[in-house]
């Protein structure tokens, strides 16, 4: 909206988005810098240099995309491979349950997927050679 407002070059107003931005994301640099330049064009240098200062100190740093309707279309969109992928990187970082519902999620999807088949077994703790049977228990990740 502060964009808009400063296209329409309605700099009262675009400052009044700018320093709600800021307000709520502090760290936002972005929104320090338009809003130092809103401020150096109603004339408060002051002001202007102090946000100049706080964009430089957070120049990359943006809000949080939190945001649960894309979280949940995303997951009703996302294929087998997609779990297979999220399941893999679970798996790597140790939280072999939740690489297991992955790859389990991702074979829903597919259940002609190999590579899912495959990791799973390794997830099991593989082929139990005794009774021919794979093992039950899940393993630490080596």
């Amino acid at each position: 909206m502060g964009r808009i407002a400063s296209a329409r070059k309605q700099t009262d107003s675009a400052l009044e988005y700018y320093r709600k931005a800021c307000e709520l994301f502090p760290s936002y640099g972005a929104a320090h810098y338009a809003l130092a330049l809103a401020y150096r064009l109603l004339g408060d240098k002051e002001k202007a240099k102090e946000h100049f200062a706080l964009n430089k100190k957070f120049q990359t740093t943006m809000p949080p995309l939190q945001d649960p309707l894309l979280d949940a279309v995303s997951e009703f969109n996302a294929g087998a491979t997609d779990h297979l992928k999220k399941g893999v990187g679970l798996g790597a970082a140790g939280l072999i349950h939740e690489a297991i519902a992955e790859h389990e999620r991702a074979l829903e999807l597919d259940p002609n997927m190999v590579q899912a088949h495959l990791n799973l077994i390794n997830y099991y703790g593989g082929w139990d050679g005794s009774t021919g049977r794979r093992n039950t228990a899940p393993r630490p990740w080596p």
